[in-house]
């Protein structure tokens, strides 16, 4: 992914609905799964550092990310010494194991996806978790995939598959952003008849906008906790040893 697109999400990460959406609902996700107190964490592909601060609340946080901009970024923001790495060859911390492995939004960057999730399995304790989330619905596939060099979105099936034949477990798996389908879905529309070099929705709407789009993406919570949610712009799963 381009460095101008890194820089863009370090701009609107703290304010944008959608960053502010989803470390809620997966602070509530964490919470629901009881775990125990001061963990050991890892994030891979963290990006800019958007969701590092709230996993600080649960336990030690350790980060891995490929872009420079972005572990620098990072680093700064957090105060973590965020590492270079790449799935599935190039993942640090060999001779540590995690109690929590977080990859949200990384999976779909990678050609090789089994392969990555056997290299995860390889850092996880033998009763850690791993909570990932992707980009979901294949049709749906476009522009803004493109941009941030996705190689796939991904099925419920496709997903559990994927899980299962790294040799995990899969503990829990659901869609999520789900409420506010009919409205990505417009924008999907407008990114295929416009001629820009950007997608739709990557600014920070005016507060009265961006808090009401934050509230109706939170309002899944409940129905996520128990895997209700049919259909949506992701998908998240809890895997296991």
């Amino acid at each position: 992914m381009e460095v101008e697109k890194y820089q863009e999400m370090a701009r609107i990460q703290d304010q944008h609905w959608w960053f502010r959406g989803r470390r809620y609902l997966f602070a509530c996700v964490l919470r629901n799964l009881q775990l125990d107190r001061d963990i050991s964490i890892l994030e891979i592909g963290c990006g800019t550092g958007a969701n590092l601060s709230f996993l600080q609340h649960f336990g030690a946080v350790s980060a891995v990310e490929m872009d420079e901009f972005s572990r620098n970024y990072a680093r700064e923001k957090s105060g973590i010494d965020v590492q270079y790495g790449k799935l599935p060859d190039s993942l640090p911390f060999p001779d540590k194991k995690f109690d929590l492995i977080c990859m949200f939004d990384v999976l779909e960057h990678i050609e090789h996806d089994s392969q990555a999730l056997m290299a995860v399995k390889s850092r996880l304790k033998a009763d850690g978790l791993i909570l990932l989330t992707v980009p979901a619905t294949k049709w749906l596939f476009g522009r803004h995939d493109e941009m941030f060099h996705h190689f796939r979105r991904y099925s419920r099936r496709e997903l559990k598959e994927r899980i299962l034949q790294s040799g995990l477990k899969l503990s829990a798996i659901s869609y999520f952003n789900t409420f506010l389908f009919p409205a990505a879905l417009f924008a999907r529309m407008l990114d295929f008849i416009s001629f820009s070099g950007n997608s739709t929705g990557m600014n920070v709407p005016r507060k009265s906008i961006n808090d009401a789009l934050y509230r109706i993406f939170i309002s899944e919570q409940p129905m996520l906790k128990k895997s209700l949610l049919p259909f949506g712009l992701s998908l998240l799963a809890v895997a296991s040893q």
